[in-house]
């Protein structure tokens, strides 16, 4: 036995079981009633003919179809669709569920989940009527949108939905509704996306004065034709007789007059915007073309907008999840897909760091496992930005160790410049982590090492597990410097100090005997870094005083930056060098020139010294220390 769902284009769908004739129209003797014009008063009629479901057209105005093709007597079997002017009806099996609709292909989603509408596309191709069309590059010389007060609001309403590109179904829903509301004549809106009409996806629906039921049918050959051409289209059925054939889309839905307009940026197809009308006595115009164009080009524009922010959005996600795990200068090449996974290495030249925390080992004995976390994940928080800040790369931390390389693998001349500065950074962003964590709290000490040289870079691992890494004697020398550093001191070989050349201030240190070489190193404590303006990054440790201090830069002017406690008199006494290597060196007393306030109970004054060398230890030839190895012992000062 069969059923027949019938869905209307306004009011509730209705459910029929054939077993006597029925017959479909607008009359009032009918069994179903259909409201509406494009209906003949007594349409079509359904019936069993031998054991079989048959449609019979009634000699109708307007032409019965069946799946989209005009029928006169056909028989019929389940989830065929009969449609006559707007309405559709389906063929059902008594008691068996009808299948779940089929999911249209996907395309890029709008920028938001929201459920968006289920309007169907027809099938049949558009034929007769007359049309007007319009190269979208024309169209804005074609006539003036904004003539009109009213139309002139409709362009301006989107243009303040256009705000919010992250909103594109809001965008959307304002286009159409502005559209329809401009045009007394218009019927209903449509705004579909994809790149072809094949592949177009309802994205929103608009219907003047009432709701889209689920009958709701858009043209695919009007949307077609304005995705192919790349051309706004009119179509006007307005003079079209009863005998004149149409389109069974446009047909069935009484579409009189319509306009299509491709969302176009460039050459790229985003989708297509439609408006329809039932009115034959009104029928669109090019100036009505060139208005919906005009809105249109602002859709097309947002939504180009909306999705490359959402693409920016996406990438920069991936590239900050890749950079907690690869090397900053190797995640575009991980997003692009050019990085080799397979394990090996090449062979380059960078700078190499190692630091980390002295007496970690006496110090975390002291303090519960939770506390040690706490402290070091806030320990990693002030040095990370250090490092990422000077394009340097995180090779990897080792429990309070951080490794970190400069140039590598791309070559860089300002490897070794951006290390140092990084490791001077470092210590004065120390310095002010523990003036925050207040008197009283375990206080923080760092000892860091710089090395230049070749090094191999690459894929290390297991087929399982690939780390990059970098390996090398460069390597293991920075981390000898490292292990041999005292607190708050920067010790750096040879070749990092002549690379920085005339930039690097500091200690020449005695020849350092390390582990696995054969000859003792040259070393140098990094004390300060020139910059291009003149001015010198600067990490000096000082007294005045019983209290302590930093001088963090000398500016091109010759002033002095110094770091200190809020309770600290500043010109009540001279300042002493508070250095392992380079202890109790007077710098004279300091004249205050202005202070300001840095974190709360930090201050920051601009001082000036009689001696701008700071005795000798920011000229171009390195003092040297007057202290042995053995009297600079690697411990954290009381």
């Amino acid at each position: 036995m069969y059923e027949l769902e019938v869905v209307f284009a306004e009011g509730p769908p209705q459910v029929l079981t054939v077993e006597n004739p029925i017959v479909v129209g607008r009359g009032a003797d009918c069994e179903v009633r259909i409201p509406n014009n494009l209906a003949s008063r007594r349409h079509a009629r359904f019936e069993i003919v031998d054991s079989r479901l048959q449609v019979s057209d009634l000699g109708s105005s307007n032409g019965t179809y069946l799946n989209g093709v005009l029928a006169t007597r056909e028989f019929l079997k389940p989830g065929d669709l009969v449609t006559i002017g707007s309405t559709e009806i389906r063929v059902r099996e008594k008691g068996v569920a009808p299948p779940a609709p089929a999911k249209k292909p996907a395309v890029e989603a709008p920028a938001s989940s929201s459920e968006r509408p289920s309007f169907r596309l027809g099938e049949a191709d558009v034929d007769g009527g007359r049309t007007v069309a319009l190269k979208v590059s024309d169209l804005m010389t074609a006539a003036d949108p904004a003539a009109s007060g009213r139309r002139l609001e409709a362009v301006l309403s989107v243009s303040r939905a256009l705000a919010d590109i992250r909103d594109l179904p809001r965008l959307f829903d304002t286009a159409l509704k502005c559209l329809v509301d401009v045009f007394p004549q218009a019927d209903r809106g449509f705004l579909l996306l994809g790149g072809s009409a094949e592949s177009l996806v309802p994205q929103a629906s608009y219907a003047r004065g009432r709701e889209l039921g689920r009958a709701a049918q858009v043209s695919t050959s009007i949307c077609r034709k304005a995705i192919e051409s790349s051309s706004a289209i009119l179509y006007d059925y307005s003079d079209l007789g009863a005998n004149v054939p149409v389109g069974a889309s446009v047909h069935a839905l009484g579409i009189r007059s319509a306009l299509a307009i491709p969302l176009v940026l460039g050459d790229t197809p985003e989708g297509v915007l439609l408006i329809d009308s039932r009115d034959a006595r009104h029928p669109f115009s090019p100036d009505d073309l060139a208005l919906a164009a005009a809105v249109s080009q602002q859709v097309a524009i947002a939504i180009h907008n909306g999705r490359l922010l959402e693409r920016v959005e996406k990438e920069t996600t991936i590239r900050n999840n890749l950079a907690r795990f690869l090397p900053r200068p190797l995640v575009d090449q991980a997003i692009k897909g050019e990085i080799a996974l397979a394990l090996g290495g090449t062979r380059c030249a960078g700078t190499v760091l190692f630091s980390d925390v002295v007496g970690f080992t006496r110090l975390s004995e002291g303090i519960a496992p939770e506390e040690v976390v706490t402290l070091m994940n806030r320990y990693f928080e002030q040095m990370v930005p250090c490092i990422h800040d000077t394009s340097g790369a995180i090779d990897k931390y080792m429990g309070d160790a951080i490794m970190a390389f400069w140039g590598i693998p791309f070559a860089s001349s300002e490897g070794a410049r951006d290390a140092s500065r990084a490791a001077l950074l470092m210590q004065n962003a120390l310095v002010e982590l523990n003036a925050e964590r207040g008197e009283g709290a375990l206080a923080l000490a760092m000892g860091i090492g710089l090395n230049s040289g070749p090094v191999v870079a690459g894929n290390i691992g297991s087929a399982d597990r690939v780390e990059y890494t970098i390996l090398g004697d460069t390597v293991n020398t920075a981390q000898r410097l490292e292990s041999t550093a005292s607190a708050h001191q920067i010790l750096v070989s040879s070749s990092t100090r002549s690379e920085l050349g005339k930039t690097f201030r500091g200690i020449r240190m005695p020849p350092l005997s390390v582990k696995n070489k054969a000859l003792p190193l040259d070393a140098f404590s990094l004390r300060g870094l020139v910059a291009e303006d003149g001015s010198v990054l600067l990490h000096v440790p000082v007294d005045i005083g019983v209290e302590h201090a930093h001088l963090v830069r000398r500016t091109a002017e010759g002033l002095f930056e110094l770091r200190h406690s809020h309770d600290l008199k500043t010109g009540s006494s001279p300042l002493v060098t508070a250095m392992v290597e380079w202890a109790g060196k007077e710098l004279g007393v300091p004249s205050v020139v202005s202070q300001r306030e840095i974190s709360p109970g930090r201050i920051e004054s601009k001082v000036r010294l009689a001696d701008p060398s700071l005795s000798g230890l920011l000229g171009d030839t390195p003092p040297a220390t007057p202290l042995g190895w053995g009297e600079m012992l690697r411990s954290k000062p009381s």
